[in-house]
């Protein structure tokens, strides 16, 4: 984080206390020079606190290939739906007074996380991103396609925004419920290219749906969701990868509830 060599750390934390505001800290771990594993403590930088800033989930990437490490975060504690935070390019290093941090969509509620991937296969990296709402007219799952450089990064104006599937209703009782839950990219085979599809976990919705989309056109941006497994209670995080070496996506889905972990998996 400030090139002296040595690989540091980031993480966030949130507040969410029964009575006032939710807050979010995001922070920066510099490695002691001694040892990474010595009995040193890492010495703790915070870079934001806020109602915007990073509250847990958030995602490293290189947005628009400048060579600069940009951080999207999805506010769930904090309800700002989506952010960017980034670092002021004529900076060295990463500091309080380098860091910078917005919301690029606070529309969406709180959002649940995030991933960086090409998703409609145009070469140019984008944001999946879900929520975690109890209103099914509020819920769903988008896509923001990200300014390319020289356009900056920075500019609300310049991101554009897809919803890709919604309609979450909140099926299983208690306080706290919610719908959908984390969405991850995947293709059926790993080795074929073109669009992604996407899997959720519906978490209070509990059902596991897989939105595909409805074509290879990189413009068509309309896609179907279909459920494919239901938990009878809640769903935990899915589970994505190619876990027996056959070329093809196995998808694990843990039903809380009921105390049983499901194994999906697509055939040649």
């Amino acid at each position: 984080m400030d090139d002296d060599g040595l690989l540091d750390a980031v993480t966030a934390r949130a507040t969410k206390p029964i009575i006032g505001s939710s807050n979010g800290q995001f922070l920066w771990l510099k490695q002691p020079a001694d040892s990474p594993l010595s009995s040193t403590p890492w010495e703790a930088t915070q870079l934001s606190s806020g109602h915007n800033s990073p509250d847990i989930l958030f995602s490293a990437c290189d947005l628009n290939d400048d060579g600069e490490t940009e951080f999207v975060y999805a506010s769930f504690f904090t309800g700002a739906g989506l952010g960017l935070a980034y670092k002021d390019p004529s900076a060295t290093s990463w500091t309080p007074e380098s860091f910078h941090y917005m919301s690029i969509d606070d529309s969406i509620g709180p959002a649940f996380a995030t991933q960086v991937v090409d998703m409609n296969g145009d070469g140019r990296k984008d944001v999946l991103i879900s929520n975690h709402v109890n209103n099914a007219a509020e819920s769903g799952v988008w896509v923001y396609e990200a300014p390319q450089k020289p356009n900056p990064l920075n500019d609300t104006s310049l991101w554009i925004k897809h919803k890709i599937a919604g309609n979450f209703t909140v099926l299983t009782k208690g306080i706290g419920q919610a719908a959908p839950g984390a969405a991850f990219a995947y293709r059926p085979s790993i080795s074929t290219g073109g669009k992604y599809s996407v899997i959720v976990g519906g978490d209070g919705a509990e059902g596991v749906y897989i939105i595909t989309p409805d074509s290879e056109d990189p413009s068509d941006w309309s896609y179907t969701k279909t459920e494919v497994d239901n938990c009878h209670g809640t769903v935990g995080q899915v589970a994505v990868g190619d876990t027996n070496g056959d070329g093809f996506t196995d998808i694990f889905v843990p039903c809380y509830d009921i105390g049983e972990l499901h194994q999906l998996t697509f055939a040649p």
